[in-house]
């Protein structure tokens, strides 16, 4: 993974690395330095504000085939305009892989889904979707001064529940209508395998005590796939692998629903 660079490393590296295929990485001036069009393989999770993805596929996007362009929801939940997948069909269309932040704001964001859909060979995505509902995202963590003030302008019981998790909720039933969606937009055909991933996806903490916000440690994941199945078959599409109606369990769950690692199951 490269990250900390040197800027003599970063004026004499890049240029040369003509064979260099796969990159991990959140440095845009690194990205910026290579030989256009060379890698294949790009993986970056982390900060994405201020990170315009359009430049980086005018660079790289026509050798791509393999897409990882996400950031963890708790790190940051605001999405700028850099973040546009609207380029993808157009400025990276040999992928067949993609992993990417898919923002829901109460309702099923079907222009995007249909966006990455649309890839003509796409095999497989990762979709990586907010556990939280903007009014949690917004209610102060903790029983501190700054919650309790919240509390009385808003009130103690604004933001309990299944309010505190963003809608539509991605369970079994609408991961399937989701795949189905994407499948009929994937003109190709060649969509096979579809895997939704909520909220929080970050390595455990494993340093000293701390207060957790409230989305540590809370997610869910959905496995959808039409390999092996007939054409005509609507059934046992999508099978989910973690976090069974996760919005049902609630903070207000007693301690010993907790594995002690910070999650819920």
């Amino acid at each position: 993974m490269i990250d900390r660079l040197t800027d003599e490393v970063l004026e004499k590296l890049p240029a040369r690395l003509f064979s260099l295929k796969k990159l991990e990485t959140t440095n845009v001036s690194f990205i910026d330095a290579l030989p256009n069009h060379t890698l294949t393989h790009l993986k970056w999770v982390g900060n994405i504000e201020g990170v315009n993805l359009s430049n980086i596929l005018n660079q790289q996007g026509k050798s791509l085939q393999s897409l990882e362009f996400r950031h963890n929801e708790l790190e940051s939940s605001i999405f700028t305009s850099g973040f546009d997948i609207s380029v993808l069909p157009k400025m990276a269309r040999n992928l067949t892989h993609v992993g990417i932040n898919i923002p829901r704001n109460g309702t099923w964001p079907l222009e995007s889904l249909k966006t990455v859909a649309s890839l003509p060979h796409l095999k497989s995505a990762d979709l990586w979707m907010n556990l939280q509902s903007e009014c949690r995202r917004q209610k102060p963590n903790g029983h501190d001064r700054i919650q309790r003030d919240w509390e009385r302008e808003h009130g103690r019981d604004v933001c309990k529940d299944e309010e505190q998790f963003q809608q539509p909720f991605v369970g079994k039933e609408g991961a399937e209508g989701i795949f189905a969606y994407m499948k009929e937009h994937n003109r190709v055909g060649e969509l096979e395998d579809v895997t939704f991933w909520v909220g929080d996806w970050a390595r455990p903490w494993d340093g000293p005590l701390y207060f957790p916000v409230w989305g540590e440690g809370k997610s869910s994941k959905v496995e959808c796939t039409s390999a092996g199945l007939k054409t005509d078959d609507t059934d046992g599409k999508c099978v989910v692998e973690r976090g069974e109606k996760y919005w049902n369990w609630w903070d207000e769950m007693p301690q010993e629903f907790y594995d002690g690692m910070g999650e819920w199951w």
